[in-house]
């Protein structure tokens, strides 16, 4: 169980400190920002969505990854960029609504089809 979670704390890691950090430092300057929108409103809200997921279908210790995931996010861009933009607070939250958001919506389509042939049914 363990394992998993550090796995994914990794993934979680690389995705919102390593991304952001090899757009700012390797990317020219105009291609850098574009980069960072993508970051920001593309592929951090779909790995927000999925890591949801994944603590949806994982063990009850793993409820937390989304609030991990969005908290490495915070720290990461106060570190990479400025920690007074105050913005990143606000996308922090909608990667933890977004995360928390994907986690019930799986967990009730699991409830949903794990009643098998009788659900619907009268007994």
């Amino acid at each position: 169980m363990y394992k998993q979670y550090t796995k994914w704390y990794l993934i979680s890691f690389i995705v919102m400190w390593g991304l952001p950090w090899a757009a700012v430092k390797f990317a020219p300057a105009d291609a850098g920002m574009a980069i960072c929108f993508i970051l920001f409103y593309a592929l951090n809200p779909l790995y927000s969505a999925w890591i949801g997921y994944i603590a949806a279908s994982g063990e009850k210790d793993v409820w937390a990854l989304p609030f991990h995931s969005a908290n490495m996010f915070l720290f990461g861009t106060w570190v990479i960029f400025d920690i007074d933009e105050m913005v990143f607070i606000i996308y922090a939250c909608i990667y933890v609504v977004i995360g928390y958001g994907s986690m019930l919506v799986w967990k009730m389509m699991n409830r949903k089809n794990c009643k098998g042939e009788n659900y619907g049914k009268e007994n």
